[in-house]
Order: structure tokens, then C-alpha cells, then sequence
């Protein structure tokens, strides 16, 4: 009964979210729902049959295969007769786990990426990474804080920028000037790394083509060393020939991988540390535990953490979540072993203990240098200032404004009107309202709001939305719906941007090179072909990694009692902050892309371990029934 509960439960989210997703998704509108709700109530169930009937066939194609690979293995281990089965010839084509095979898989990795490497030398940039590498020159500020970026006040539409009443002016336009060194709107650490290398670039050559260049070649080659030892990883711990042949030639195959291994922007620098965090919490999973015995692999864990927080700025509840969840388990499978004199249990609850404390440091040191560190130590030494809470409410600003936009502010009771317009402005709103992306009305936000008016703001939107649930639920599905419904499939393409340093002289620092012109078309040619041929786009869509994938592995994980559960957890929270997310974006489930292989072939690997146990038991029972049997007679 559990497991059926669990399979209508997921089989009703996913056709639930699938069908109003699409209906919202493929809108020209606004937003506005393509099928009426009560059809698309009507659809979602009828779907829910489909997708339980998928999740079933899965699971049942997952644990055939898990069986298969255990028999093979244990036939191959006897070697008892000449017809025992052979390696197969899959494992001739994946990396082993030793440093000479992982080399050589990765640098034959490179060499599939070679036409990405080539069309996007020296490397792609987006917007945001831009304003990064900008915000150490002098002449960029002062900084807007709303926005990180450079704030030309010269060109801004009020008086000057110190005359009479001109910061209130500012204020009124979203502006929020301040000469500190660099604002925390991107992460902070990685604005400094970004920054420091294009200005160095820039002093020595004239340009920041050479620190792209670097940049991109080093990401490179960190992405193929790592994804090349995730198959070995697979491999060495017994996954099936088939699932590690896969893995590798996904990651070789797959342009999305490449495209953004090229691009220098946060969600790439964040995969690369999320990539061995992940296999470390694959080894905890694998050895209950035992690996952190070894205090290397606990500073490892607390290194790679504190890496993802440092540059993403998500990252530090995406570890928080994780730890807790490993910390809960480890506790309660300590305490199973409180007691027991074997051997066995022995070892099991000094694993468990391990594993709570490298739990307790991750979580602990990373909320530490997050909310305490870094806010009250690092900028006031560095004079670095905040970034704007809009990003964290982003998705609220966004509910309230459709509500204005489609019911207008008569909707609102003045108390709540009041409490809406002390912390952003809403005159006009209706034209900076975009249905799938939240950045114009974010930039609406006062960030000088005083917390009694955030509270009161954020009592109005409590009860506006309990009035108008499904005007917080359009505005949501309107921008995160290539996330939870096959549309939107858009991977970004290779051709890297434009950069003027229109800040400093017009003197430009960043080009194309027009040699390799001719590959860049051909290559965004093939990117367009995945992005809109229906059935291979699906590879490139949002959902396949946010929510098909992971669902479908943990619907096997439960109905098998596998304890991967920890491994969910990362892929739960990438999930939740691409939902709650500014806008839809494949860099943003970059490391679920990535790493979605590796959490097939773990939950295999666990599925192996517990059929594994359980032939052992049954094998006992029999031996055991037997031998009374005999005594009996």
C-alpha cells in the first residue's frame, strides 16, 4: 500500500504539472492558459494513468536490469566452468578508475567537444559574468546595487546625480548608486576571481581575450576529468556495462555539456565542485558512511561545500539541506546499532557516528562562513556591500504584480495596497510585467524598505494569495514551466557575445574571431536542430533532468528500500530554486544535467547491494530449513 500510495502521489504531480505547465508554456498571451482549466483538469487525470504506467514499466525495466548485472557478476566472481559469462565489451569503451584511464577518457571527451571548443574560443560569456569581470575597473562605478552593474548616470533620465532631490528621483527609476568596491549581487568571491584576471588580461595584452581563453580551456578540462572519473566511479563500484558505456558517451555526446564546459558564467564554476561533492555523497551512501572514517574525505566534503557556496549563491542551502537529511540518517542508523555486541554492529554505528560529524561540519562551517563570516567580516574589510533582497523574493514580487495586472489594484484592500507600494513601485506595472521573466519587476523593489514594512508586504501577500491561489499559481507556472512540462526546450548556443568597455573609452576587449565563423554557424545550426526537433529536443528540456529523471529513480530507490535517499536531496533543491527561479534557464539544473547518469547508475548500484542481501537471507532461511529438516529425520 505504501508503494501504490507513492505511485499515485508522483504520477499526479508530474501529469498535473505537465499539462498546466504546457498550457502556460506554450502561451503567446502574457501567460494566459492555451487550454481551459477544467480540461486540463480533466487531461492531468487521464495523463496520470499514463505516467503511472511509465513509472511502473521503469521500475520494472530498472530492477530486470539490476538482477541481471548481480547474476553476471556473481557468475563471473566463481569462475567455475568455461560458461561462465564474459565482460562484457561495453567496459573496452569506459574509463577504469585509475589516473592513466581517466586521462585518456577525458582527453578523448575533449576531442568530441573539439568543435564546441573551437566555435566558441576564446569562450562564451553571458550578461551577468560580464558585469562581473566590469565591476573592478574605477571608471565602472559608482555600482548600482539593484543590479551589480555599472550605473551610467550621465544617461539616466532624472538630474544629476547629487542635485536637489535626485536620490529620491533615483529611487523612484530603481536605482541605488554606491562607490563601494564591487556589490554581492553575483557572488562575490567569483567577481573578484573573474575581475582581477580580465584586468590583469587587460593590463598586460590589451584585451580579455587571453584570461577568457584561460579560463575557458581550465573549465574545460576541469568538466572532462571529472565526468570522465564519474564513469569510472560507476564502473569500479559495479554498475552495469551498459549504464557506464552510456554515462561516458552522454557526456561525450550531449552539446549542452560542452556548450556550457565553454562558458564562463556561476552555474558552470558551481558544477565543477558540486560534480566530486556528489560522488562523495555517493560514497557515504555506498559505505553507510564508512568513508568518512578517513578525516580526508571529511575535509573534502567541507572544501568542495564551502566551494558550491562560494560560488552560487544557492549553494549554501542546497548543502544545508543535504546535511541535515545525512545527519537525521546517520542518527537514526546509530542509534539501530545502540547495543548490539557484534562485530558488525560495531562498525556500523562508529560509520554512522563519522558520518553525522562530517554532516555537522559541512552544514556548520558553510552556515558560518555564509551568514556570519562573510556578512559581518569580509565586506566591511573589502568594502563590498550586499546585493538587494529582491532575489530572494523575487518570485513574490512577481505573484504580486500579475495579481495587479490581471485583476488590477481594486483587488487589493488599501491596507494591503499600502503595504505593496512600501516596498516596490507599482505605477505602470502592467508594462514591465513579463510573464517568464521576474528581472523587470524585481527591479521595482525598494531595497531601503524598513523590516516593518517587508512584514507587512509580506502579510498582504499571505492573504492576497489564500483570495487569488491560482493568480500565484499562473504567475509561478508562467515562468518555471520548462521545468516541470516538455516545452521551451532551448539549449543556449555557441556564438559568444559583444563586449564594448563603453565605460571606459570605446575600445573594445572581447570579439568573435572571424576564422572560425564559419564553424560557429554550423554549430548553432545543430544547437537549433536539438532545440526544436520534437523528440530529440526532449534531451534539451528542463523537465527530463528537474522532474522525469529524478522521479522516476526515486520511485525504484523507495519501491526497493535502496537508502540512496541522500542523493535525492541535491537534486530536490537544484529542482525547487530553477521553480522559484528569475527565469527558465538550462544553466541553472546545469549539475542535474550533468550528473543524472551518475544518480541512475548509483541507484542501481544500491538496488544491487539490497537484491544482493536479500538472495543472501533467502539462501540462509533455506540452508537453515534444511538442516532442520535433517535433524527432524
Amino acid at each position: 500500500m505504501r508503494d501504490w500510495a507513492i505511485l499515485i502521489a508522483m504520477s499526479l504531480i508530474i501529469a498535473f504539472a505537465g499539462v498546466f505547465g504546457m498550457s502556460f508554456g506554450l502561451s503567446e498571451s502574457g501567460g494566459s492558459p492555451v487550454i481551459p482549466n477544467p480540461v486540463a483538469f480533466i487531461l492531468s487525470l487521464a495523463f496520470t494513468v499514463v505516467v503511472a504506467l511509465v513509472i511502473l514499466a521503469v521500475n520494472a525495466g530498472l530492477t530486470k536490469l539490476s538482477y541481471a548485472s548481480l547474476n553476471k557478476d556473481a557468475a563471473s566472481a566463481s569462475g567455475a566452468d568455461e560458461d561462465a559469462p564474459r565482460p562484457s565489451k561495453l567496459l573496452m569503451f569506459c574509463p577504469k578508475l585509475t589516473a592513466k584511464s581517466v586521462a585518456l577518457f577525458a582527453a578523448i571527451m575533449i576531442v568530441f567537444w573539439l568543435p564546441y571548443i573551437i566555435a566558441s574560443f576564446p569562450g562564451n560569456l553571458y550578461n551577468d559574468t560580464t558585469t562581473q569581470m566590469q565591476q573592478l575597473y574605477l571608471d565602472a562605478h559608482p555600482l548600482d546595487v539593484l543590479s551589480g552593474g555599472n550605473l551610467d548616470l550621465e544617461n539616466i533620465d532624472v538630474e544629476r546625480a547629487y542635485g536637489e532631490n535626485s536620490q529620491e528621483k533615483l529611487r523612484f527609476q530603481g536605482y541605488y548608486p554606491t562607490d563601494a568596491l564591487i556589490v554581492d549581487h553575483h557572488p562575490f568571491a567569483l567577481t573578484l576571481f573573474y575581475g582581477s584576471l580580465a584586468q590583469a588580461s587587460d593590463a598586460l595584452f590589451g584585451s580579455w581575450m587571453p584570461s577568457l581563453a584561460f579560463l575557458m580551456i581550465a573549465q574545460v578540462l576541469f568538466f572532462a576529468v571529472l565526468l570522465a572519473f564519474s564513469a569510472a566511479y560507476l564502473h569500479h563500484h559495479g554498475a552495469p556495462a551498459g549504464i557506464c558505456f552510456a554515462a561516458y558517451a552522454f557526456f561525450c555526446l550531449l552539446p549542452v555539456i560542452p556548450i556550457q564546459a565553454c562558458t564562463i558564467v556561476k552555474d558552470s564554476a558551481f558544477t565543477v565542485f558540486f560534480i566530486p561533492w556528489f560522488l562523495l555523497l555517493a560514497e557515504a551512501v555506498f559505505t553507510k558512511g564508512g568513508v568518512f572514517q578517513k578525516k580526508r574525505f571529511i575535509v573534502a566534503l567541507v572544501l568542495l561545500a564551502c566551494g558550491m557556496c562560494l560560488t552560487k549563491k544557492t549553494g549554501v542551502y542546497v548543502v544545508g539541506a543535504t546535511a541535515l537529511f545525512g545527519a537525521i540518517v546517520s542518527l537514526i542508523a546509530w542509534r539501530r546499532g545502540k547495543g548490539a555486541d557484534r562485530d558488525g554492529a560495531s562498525q556500523a554505528r562508529k560509520a554512522a557516528a563519522a558520518s553525522i560529524k562530517a554532516q555537522i561540519l559541512q552544514g556548520g562551517i558553510c552556515a558560518v562562513l555564509m551568514f556570519a563570516l562573510i556578512p559581518f567580516v569580509v565586506f566591511p574589510a573589502l568594502n563590498i556591500v550586499p546585493g538587494g533582497r529582491q532575489e530572494a523574493i523575487g518570485v513574490m514580487l512577481q505573484q504580486t504584480a500579475r495579481v495587479y495586472r490581471d485583476l488590477g489594484a481594486e483587488a487589493l484592500t488599501p491596507e494591503e495596497r499600502e503595504a505593496v507600494q512600501g516596498v516596490m513601485r507599482v505605477s505602470g506595472i502592467e508594462w514591465d510585467y513579463n510573464p517568464t521573466l521576474t528581472d523587470k519587476v524585481k527591479g521595482r523593489h525598494y531595497l531601503d524598505a524598513t523590516p516593518e514594512q517587508m512584514l507587512d508586504y509580506l502579510k498582504a501577500y499571505a492573504s492576497v494569495g489564500l483570495r487569488y491561489p491560482g493568480e500565484y499559481l499562473a504567475s509561478l507556472l508562467s515562468v518555471s514551466s520548462g521545468y516541470v512540462a516538455p516545452v521551451r526546450a532551448k539549449m543556449n548556443s555557441v556564438s559568444p557575445f559583444d563586449h564594448l568597455l563603453s565605460f571606459e573609452e570605446d575600445r573594445q576587449v572581447l570579439w568573435k574571431i572571424d576564422a572560425t565563423a564559419p564553424l560557429r554557424d554550423a554549430m548553432d545550426t545543430f544547437v537549433a536542430f536539438f532545440n526544436q526537433t520534437p523528440g530529440v529536443n526532449i534531451l534539451v528540456s528542463g523537465v527530463t533532468y528537474c522532474l522525469w529523471i529524478p522521479a522516476l529513480l526515486l520511485f525504484f530507490s523507495l519501491r526497493n528500500r535502496t537508502k540512496a535517499g541522500m542523493l535525492f536531496v541535491p537534486f530536490a533543491m537544484v529542482t525547487l530554486f530553477c521553480i522559484i527561479g528569475p527565469v527558465y534557464d538550462l544553466r541553472y539544473e546545469l549539475p542535474e544535467i550533468v550528473l543524472a547518469p551518475v544518480l541512475l547508475g548509483a541507484v542501481i548500484i544500491q538496488a544491487k547491494s539490497v537484491f544482493k542481501a536479500r538472495a543472501e537471507r533467502k539462501a540462509a532461511q533455506e540452508e537453515t530449513e534444511i538442516q532442520a529438516g535433517a535433524e527432524g529425520r
